[in-house]
């Protein structure tokens, strides 16, 4: 009796939710990473913001010395073109480890082997002196991704920023895939994080383009708000509007609110990919607006 209570409880388990066993995805994987940059540039003017973009894919493999290495390519522009992308490094899988860089000199860059109060180095890139930056372990638990289970593992904040998270079968979740860790002590206002990441052509984390937008109607020059990226709520430079519309990829309008302080607050937002409208008798202007 007892070992047809067990086999049913496993059979249920099973048929609900299964348990993803790969470290590192390589079934047509794509990443799309976003690093921005704020600096003033006057006392008087607000504050000016750069955005770079990353999208990494694997194309192919090779064979050096009986191990495979997997070809990871790099495209820097905003919007996705296969045509775009460049050679970037090779990536390595040993077990439950992830490694990158030339087929005779890797770095680490993912081990899933790692427990509460084991230490990893964050390195920075292409500097003879890199910056190291040693964070423990505080968290190993679980995540559900497309009816999967994930390995999660996540990592001391820094003294400044946001920690990293690493996800089996994905990879950083905070920073992007490959990230320079030097930005970390520039003392620079900046903000790295992955968008979304799909496997297969399934979205599977992040949010890349709002598709229920027409995009043409969004304007990129006037500059209305700070910071862009936000995590719970942005600065109006100018208050010359009524109302505010924040918008989801879908076209649906989730919140007005009203437009009668500098300070609107972004608490109840999921991260992901916006575009927020601002309203008056005379005009209405679209802006992107990216919240993580």
């Amino acid at each position: 009796m007892k070992k047809n209570i067990i086999v049913i409880i496993l059979f249920v388990i099973s048929g609900k939710m299964s348990f993803a066993q790969n470290i590192f995805p390589l079934n047509n994987p794509h990443w799309f990473n976003i690093l921005s940059m704020t600096w003033k540039t006057g006392p008087s003017l607000p504050p000016q913001t750069n955005y770079y973009y990353e999208h990494y894919i694997i194309e192919g493999d090779t064979i050096v010395n009986n191990r495979k290495f997997y070809k990871l390519f790099i495209s820097k522009n905003e919007g996705y073109n296969i045509f775009d992308f460049k050679f970037f490094t090779y990536i390595y899988i040993e077990n439950s480890k992830v490694y990158y860089g030339k087929t005779d000199s890797l770095q680490l860059l993912l081990d899933f082997d790692m427990k509460i109060g084991d230490k990893f180095k964050f390195k920075s890139l292409n500097s003879p002196n890199p910056t190291i930056i040693e964070l423990p372990v505080i968290n190993v638990d679980s995540l559900v991704v497309n009816n999967s289970y994930r390995k999660r593992i996540k990592f001391q904040d820094f003294s400044e920023h946001k920690g990293v998270t690493w996800v089996s079968g994905i990879g950083d979740i905070e920073y992007g895939l490959i990230f320079d860790y030097g930005f970390i002590n520039t003392g620079s206002s900046f903000n790295s994080f992955l968008s979304c990441f799909s496997e297969n052509g399934l979205n599977l984390y992040g949010t890349c383009e709002p598709t229920g937008i027409n995009s043409n109607l969004i304007d990129e020059q006037n500059n209305l708000f700070f910071p862009n990226p936000a995590h719970d709520k942005i600065v109006l430079i100018s208050t010359n509007f009524v109302t505010i519309e924040l918008i989801d990829i879908n076209g649906r309008i989730i919140r007005k609110l009203a437009c009668n302080s500098n300070e609107i607050k972004l608490d109840f937002v999921k991260p992901g990919m916006y575009v927020i409208r601002f309203i008056n008798d005379e005009r209405t202007i679209t802006k992107k607006l990216i919240i993580y």
